[in-house]
């Protein structure tokens, strides 16, 4: 909608979306108070540099996963995976460290691995968030769920949605890693159950079936 240079806004007063810039400069179509905050429309730009609006929508998501359409506003302060979790009721992002070591929080946009305690949702603004529950769902986490069960990767499960999309990134960016590089490469997801040890096992047999397959398919051919 509109420029992605520029941010948008929804006056619910006259149902129209104007340039969020114009917006916070001056909006004199209508009278009494800003959407969202006890401010008048004559405020200044620092109570204006507060309002963001996150558009979810089919057509062009800014967050695809679980979205319904719905228009979400909050603060331009407010971190992504608090907007995930609190507006969007989408808990499988889980809150750890709130510093950026647990990896608990971590989700994808536009296909990168990213702390969702650190990114700021406006940040997201015009790009696609893959959470847990919209990569589980696609089912591209299949193989890797799987292969989770079977090695008893899982156990408690608190770091399981972190540790899962950092196990895609390797899959899909990794495919030769060995043990170490497995290790070294998911030091980043803190898991107090399970040692790592079965963690790896289970990344690992799916590195292993990946590089089977490609020889099996020539074979059949």
């Amino acid at each position: 909608i509109g420029n992605k240079n520029d941010s948008v806004a929804l006056c619910l007063n006259t149902n129209t979306w104007v340039s969020a810039r114009a917006w916070i400069a001056k909006c004199s179509r209508c009278p009494g108070h800003c959407v969202g905050q006890s401010v008048s429309l004559d405020a200044n730009l620092h109570d204006y540099s507060l309002i963001w609006l996150l558009i979810v929508a089919d057509e062009s998501p800014a967050v695809t996963s679980g979205s319904d359409g719905a228009f979400i506003y909050f603060t331009a302060d407010r971190k992504l995976v608090f907007v995930i979790r609190n507006e969007l009721g989408l808990k499988g992002s889980h809150l750890g460290c709130e510093h950026g070591v647990c990896g608990a929080c971590q989700v994808m946009v536009d296909g990168q691995v990213v702390r969702g305690c650190l990114t700021l949702g406006v940040a997201v603004q015009g790009k696609t968030v893959d959470t847990i529950e919209g990569l589980s769902d696609s089912g591209q986490l299949a193989l890797l769920q799987q292969a989770f069960l079977q090695h008893n990767a899982f156990q408690c499960g608190f770091c399981s949605s972190g540790m899962l999309i950092s196990a895609l990134d390797i899959v899909r960016h990794h495919p030769d890693a060995d043990r170490d590089e497995i290790r070294d490469l998911i030091s980043g997801n803190y898991c107090r159950c399970t040692g790592y040890q079965a963690i790896v096992d289970a990344i690992e047999s799916v590195l292993k079936a990946q590089r089977v397959l490609p020889t099996t398919q020539g074979a059949a051919a």
